[in-house]
């Protein structure tokens, strides 16, 4: 290959703006007609425009050896690479924590591109629901719920937040101010939101519906996009999750003729591939049904990233790991928790799988490549006594944990390393969350 200039030739930086015109619509369309003798100030500026972009693309993408510079100075939508790899930092080492006040358990823990979302176990309307900056050091806002009940998921994604507790799903804005609440008429297990809806699922609500779709956009007293019928009598769904095109649900076996205990239905409008659901069947054949008798049988039991479901388990007959095809629910790969427990939280971020394996303060929280092989371990001690993680969340660039906290002044907000750079990131522009492109080769050190 030829070696390439060193330089660009700078053009117009310092001239009068008069003699930097844009040249208008009807010369760009057709170009210089025969006889014309171009403007300066339209050529200035059709040099100067070259030189912007040949001087933007020497530059290359912005680089950085932290992820704050890298999310104060990127615009939404560019990309920049992160380099801070260190030898020293491991996936899974304890990263930061911070004692933030909380004295009851946190329950449920997700992230976006700037900030932490923690839900705890209190039933008071307020208190219960705060986020917090990404090092956990400022608080973002707090969410009053309008009726009490312990909260079993909190969601976000940087535009909207999303609770369940008891028998409703709340939804306000990043800064508090509610938007709409919705009674099912039954206990709510889980919630997950895609950017356009939120999904939920539960026990037998009002209409005899287990799962529901409301767009976020809604306000006041909302009306599902749709309402969907998992059984016939007293089951229950316990958990889902949703990549954007799928809702994936789990928990009892339906009464109707599936018998399924795992299903993909289609999260624009409810349809499933044998359309027992009460809405249709699903003709672009993203729905599937699996039959399982040892499945899921609590909240936070699904994660994806649109390729992999990863289902966690926590019955007499299998406690482990699940990673299945999105697309046709067939197994994959497959882990058994040793010792035996259970795992009562799954997550996937573009590095690892995670499964949190529960056991009355010996939680574990294990670490796996995308084929399940384990790679690391995390326990959550402070001053020799381990303490309980009860949710997990990665935002793929740091873990957060929900946790068990410890006396103070013990952290009882903690994130964890994933340590996997460097990385091409990307701002994404429609959700404002950091995303990461792919992975690159770590030279030798």
């Amino acid at each position: 290959m030829s070696t390439p200039p060193t330089t660009i030739l700078d053009w117009a930086n310092s001239a009068d703006p008069s003699d930097v015109t844009q040249p208008t619509s009807q010369i760009t369309n057709s170009g210089w007609l025969g006889g014309m003798i171009p403007p300066n100030a339209y050529v200035n500026w059709i040099w100067k425009n070259l030189y912007d972009w040949l001087a933007h693309f020497k530059a290359g993408v912005a680089k950085y050896t932290d992820m704050e510079d890298a999310i104060d100075a990127t615009p939404v939508g560019e990309t920049f690479i992160l380099d801070e790899y260190d030898v020293t930092d491991h996936p899974g080492d304890f990263a930061g924590g911070w004692d933030k006040g909380f004295t009851t358990d946190q329950v449920s823990v997700d992230a976006w591109g700037k900030g932490v979302l923690i839900a705890t176990d209190q039933s008071a309307t307020s208190g219960s629901l705060i986020a917090f900056s990404r090092n956990l050091l400022t608080t973002v806002a707090s969410y009053t719920k309008t009726n009490t009940g312990v909260i079993k998921r909190a969601v976000t994604d940087g535009t909207y937040v999303v609770a369940c507790y008891g028998d409703y799903v709340e939804c306000w804005d990043m800064n508090g101010s509610q938007r709409w609440l919705y009674d099912h008429g039954a206990a709510v297990h889980d919630v997950c939101l895609d950017g356009v809806n939120a999904y939920f699922v539960g026990a037998k609500g009002t209409g005899n519906k287990w799962a529901r779709a409301i767009a976020l956009s809604d306000t006041g007293t909302p009306t599902p996009v749709w309402s969907y019928a998992h059984g016939n009598a007293s089951e229950v769904v316990y958990c889902c999750c949703t990549d954007g095109n799928r809702l994936f649900m789990a928990g009892d076996a339906s009464g109707l003729g599936s018998g399924a205990t795992l299903r993909a239905i289609s999260a624009a409008d409810g349809k499933d591939a044998n359309g027992e659901g009460g809405i249709g069947t699903d003709t672009l054949y993203q729905s599937w049904n699996a039959v399982q008798s040892n499945l899921c049988t609590q909240t936070g039991q699904l994660a994806t990233d649109g390729k992999r479901l990863v289902v966690g388990y926590s019955t007499v007959a299998f406690k482990g790991v699940e990673v299945r095809s999105a697309s046709f629910g067939a197994v994959i790969h497959s882990w058994t928790s040793f010792p035996s427990t259970d795992i009562v939280w799954v997550a996937i971020d573009s590095s690892f799988i995670y499964g949190l394996a529960s056991a009355g303060g010996a939680s574990r929280l294990h670490g796996f490549t995308k084929d399940l092989v384990e790679s690391w371990i995390y326990r959550f001690q402070y001053s020799g006594t381990l303490y309980d993680v009860h949710a997990v969340a990665s935002d793929c660039y740091r873990i957060f944990l929900a946790c068990e906290p410890p006396p103070s002044p013990g952290p009882d907000s903690v994130y964890l390393s994933v340590n996997m750079h460097p990385k091409i990131w990307r701002r994404h522009a429609s959700t404002d969350r950091f995303l990461p492109y792919r992975q690159l080769a770590i030279p030798e050190e």
